[in-house]
This record gives C-alpha cells, structure tokens and sequence, in this order.
C-alpha cells in the first residue's frame, strides 16, 4: 500500500470544522490503497475537543502531533522580575522583555498564525520522507502554513504534491484586513505554493476558477473541485424517519462569527410572531454552536433576541458533539443555512450544507441565488432559497414552511440519489484517483535514488 503525508492544522479530535474534511479522507483512504500517515499540531493547541471524532481513525492510523516552538518566548522563560519596589525611571527604560514582546508582535503581523508550528513540522515531515517510504504530499487549509510546509518539502525531496483549499486565502483579505506587509507577503505565498504543486483540490467552482487565475495557462486542468460531504455512518445511531417534532422546530448547526450573522433570521422571526403571537408557543428554534471570537456579536445576538421578545423560542447551544448535533438535526423540522454574500462570492462553501442534505429535513437558506449553495439546494429539491437581507420574505418563508408542517405537506422532496456523489467516500476515492495518476506519472524522487 502506497503512502501519503497528510499535513493539516486541523484534525481529529479538533472540534473546528475543517477537521472533518482530513479526518473523514485519513478513514476512506486505506480502501482506496493508501496508508494515510498525518502531520499536525498538539491537541493542546486546538480551539476546543470532541473526542467523538475520534471513532472515524482507523486504529493503527500513525498520527504525529508536532509541538510548537516560540522562538520569542523562549527567551522570556526563566526568573521572574517583581514589580515591587521598581521605580517610574526603570519602568519606562527599554527592557529585553519589552524587546522580545516587540518581535512577537512583528511576527503575528508580518507572518502566519501558525508560525511556531513551521520549523518543527517541516524538519518533522522531512524526517518521516526519509524515513517511510512515503509516496506523496497532501496539504490543507487552512490554517496555510500547512501548504508552506508541504511547499519546503516538495522542494527538498520532489515528492509529489496535493494542495487542497477548503477557503480562499488571500481573496479574504477584504475581510480580515492584514498589513500591507502581510498582505504581500501572503499574496507572494500563495502564489509559490499554486505555481509548485502538482495539483490542487477546491472545495467549490469559484475557489476552483480563483486559484485557476493565478496559474499558467498552460497548467489549467491541475485544479478538481472535491466537495465536502457527508458520512452517511454519522447517522447510522438514529432512524431516518423516526422525528416528527412537536412544535415546529428550526434548527441551525454552526458557529457565528466571520461575516455570518443570525440577525436577519431573527428580525423574520420576531415580525412574524407579532402579527401572529399565538405562534409562539409553536416554534422553536435550535442554534447548536459558539459564537466564535466575536464577543460583540454575541452581545449583539443576544440583545436582537430580547428586543424580538424571542426569550423561549431561541436556545442558544454552545456546544454538542458532532452526531449529537446531527441527532439534534434530524429531530428538527427544517434546517436553517445562513450563507454570507460575500464568502460565498470568493469560493467559500459551507460544509454543513452535505449534511443538511443526507438528514433529509428542508432546508431554509438565506442565501444569494446565484450562489454555490442555493444552486445545490435547488437542484437536489432539498429547500428553499430566500435572499439574506429580505425581512419580508424570511417570515413570510418561516410562515409558509410552518403551515405546511402543519397540514402534513412535504416540504421538500431530496433526490438521494442525485446527493449521493457527496459521499465523504465517493469524494475521497476521487481524491485517491488523483494521487495515482500524480505517482504513475512521476519518477522514484530524487531523494531517494541510491548509486549502483
């Protein structure tokens, strides 16, 4: 069996949802002929835990969790100065720790989230290509230092190399703002790491088209779109028509933050429940996740909720494991996507849609109707689609999926069939096709040819 390193920031038990994508390809790929061997961060360095993803490794799985070196920091450690007793002039002198705080600074500016995870995860991976007999080269973001590091490797050893984009990289920065020092030298990477890879994976058609833009023309065919998907053994605990909840209930899985706001959805709600407040007692909705590094929105969500007299109708749900979440879900009656416009119109692609897809229950996005999402919920009869800012036809929409609920109507009809080519395993084998043909097309690397 033929291996492949995996570099990720992000993998199981990481509760963040990029997790997923290199969690679920580290399951399927063994029946695909390869041996997945992951490079990735400590677990101590992750935003929070679900051990219950853990249960998709495959038990002999070799994980290798490189700690993070702070260069800076490093320099801080040791004896403690008190600040009894010092007076105003040694307070305002320059000191080495003031120094150093200033280089940390520089650094988190200039470079990467991730930088003290580069020099050990490249001298990491360099050691495991030397060492196994490792075919391949698989990255993922982001966080992109991922692709640096996989960048530096192809360079040193010549192995073969995938880069898989779940987001855009520097198509956010009209969102996220950087430096222009960082802005550069981002712009720089990104454009190294698409010019050297051997192929490139996107998670949508627009991303696909974006990074296509920063090629050769002559090199057009090396970017796939590989979508997110579903596992359908993530819904094997529960019974696919066993819910029919009591009262009508809105179900939303996901985090807040990053240009995606519930506001609309509640100012719908709360219009809705005036005209008609005996509703009240007869809708619920489920938000099941954090507000994520936004403490503003989540005062501000919070107070749009009071304001809309939504106290009992809303639950805010912090946290779930994963298929607690998807049980929450498929207890539901209709699937809430709030899709940012201006995300979706770089290539962002919400990996929660596969699963509202295979749960079955309609699916109430708002979302522009030109973008990736709505053409699938379209498509696959799974929803309906309503434009993110439309107060008006949000409720209106709310209120017309409530009344077919309670006449017994349908209110979507999914094509499985037609959902079934996002099946975490399907995609993962396409991912697998690609790795053939890059190691049937290539020589033994240079790194390893030995004299006679």
């Amino acid at each position: 069996m033929k291996k492949v390193l995996i570099i990720t920031t992000h993998f199981a038990p990481d509760r963040h949802v990029g997790a997923k994508r290199s969690t679920k390809f580290a399951k399927f790929l063994p029946e695909c002929g390869w041996q997945p061997v992951v490079l990735t961060k400590e677990v101590t360095c992750y935003h929070g835990i679900d051990e219950t993803l853990n249960e998709d490794l495959p038990p002999d799985l070799p994980i290798y969790r490189v700690r993070e070196w702070h260069p800076f920091r490093a320099g801080i450690r040791g004896k403690k100065t008190s600040l009894k007793n010092v007076g105003t002039a040694e307070l305002d002198r320059p000191t080495t720790r003031g120094w150093i705080s200033r280089g940390m600074g520089l650094f988190d500016s200039v470079l990467f989230y991730d930088y003290p995870w580069l020099l050990p995860a490249f001298f990491t991976g360099l050691r495991l290509l030397r060492q196994q007999k490792i075919s391949l080269i698989f990255s993922t973001s982001p966080n992109p230092e991922a692709h640096l590091i996989a960048l530096w490797l192809r360079i040193v050893t010549g192995r073969a190399w995938v880069a898989d984009f779940r987001d855009p990289w520097t198509a956010l920065h009209n969102f996220y703002k950087p430096g222009h020092l960082k802005r550069a030298v981002d712009i720089l990477c990104e454009k190294a790491i698409v010019a050297t890879a051997d192929h490139i994976t996107a998670i949508s058609h627009i991303l696909s088209r974006n990074l296509n833009k920063l090629q050769d023309s002559q090199k057009k065919d090396k970017v796939s779109v590989i979508y997110n998907g579903y596992d359908g053994e993530d819904f094997e605990e529960t019974d696919h028509n066993q819910f029919r909840s009591q009262p009508f209930t809105i179900t939303y899985l996901g985090t807040w933050g990053s240009g995606r706001s519930p506001e609309p959805f509640l100012r719908a709600l709360g219009r809705l429940l005036v005209i008609h407040p005996t509703l009240k007692d007869r809708i619920v909705v489920n938000f099941v996740g954090e507000v994520k590094f936004d403490p503003e929105m989540q005062k501000h969500i919070e107070q749009v909720i009071s304001e809309e007299n939504l106290d009992g109708v809303v639950k805010m749900i912090p946290f779930l494991p994963f298929r607690k979440g998807l049980d929450l879900l498929r207890q539901g009656d209709v699937s809430l996507l709030v899709v940012s416009p201006y995300h979706s119109r770089i290539g962002c692609l919400s990996s929660k849609l596969f699963e509202y897809l295979y749960a079955g229950k309609p699916i109430l996005a708002l979302a522009l109707s030109e973008s990736e999402e709505a053409q699938i919920i379209c498509k696959a009869g799974a929803g309906q689609v309503v434009v993110p800012d439309d107060i008006t036809a949000i409720s209106r929409k709310i209120e017309e999926m409530y009344r077919a609920f309670q006449s017994g109507d349908a209110l979507c009809d999914v094509d499985f069939c037609g959902i079934k080519k996002y099946e975490r395993r399907r995609q993962t084998y396409e991912l697998a096709a690609i790795f053939d043909s890059l190691t049937a097309m290539r020589r033994t690397p240079k790194a390893d040819i030995r004299p006679a």
